[in-house]
Order: C-alpha cells, then structure tokens, then sequence
C-alpha cells in the first residue's frame, strides 16, 4: 500500500523511452521481462514517473504536480497514490532505501 509518506523509485530494469508521442516503459531483465508488458504513461504518469528519485515522497510529488497544473491537492494526492500503488504492483518500482 503507498501512503502519501511512502518514498518510491524506479526500477533499474526498466526503461522508458518516448514512442510517438507516448511514454512506454519497458521492462528488460528478470520477472518483469518474464511478463513481456509494456506500460503505457498517460500524462500525469510521465510527470509522476520525472519525479520519482527515491527522495520525494509521494505527498511531495502530487504537492510539485499541484503546482503545474489546475488541479486540487487533494484529488492529486489521490490520483498519485493510485498511479503509484499500480507501478509498485507491477514491479515497476520499489520502496526507497532509507539514508
């Protein structure tokens, strides 16, 4: 479960790479290969997807979203926590090692 404190980034055996106009990512080694699944980004998942370096907090990312873009905190911080409780079921990401 991803909280709005949970700190995440992204898997090393994934890569994204801009397809006509689409962000894809793609996995390349292990399980995630296995599964031969391309995840496609809509645009707030390519901006959540910058934004994960394994410091900002999930709260942190939606509150730096909020702030391009006309929409609430809290419907960010909602749409967020989503997006990022799919790509840490997908194995896309994983929880950030503390200091």
């Amino acid at each position: 479960m991803v909280k709005p404190e949970s700190v995440l980034t992204r898997n090393t055996n994934v890569l994204p790479r801009d397809i006509a106009g689409e962000t894809l990512l793609i996995p390349i080694r292990g399980k995630l290969a296995d599964l031969q699944q391309v995840y496609g980004l809509d645009e707030l998942g390519r901006e959540v997807w910058e934004r994960l370096d394994g410091n900002r907090s999930a709260e942190a990312i939606a509150a730096s979203i909020v702030a391009d873009y006309d929409v609430s905190l809290e419907q960010c911080r909602e749409d967020v926590l989503a997006f990022l409780a799919s790509l840490l079921d997908a194995g896309l990401v994983h929880e950030a090692e503390g200091p």
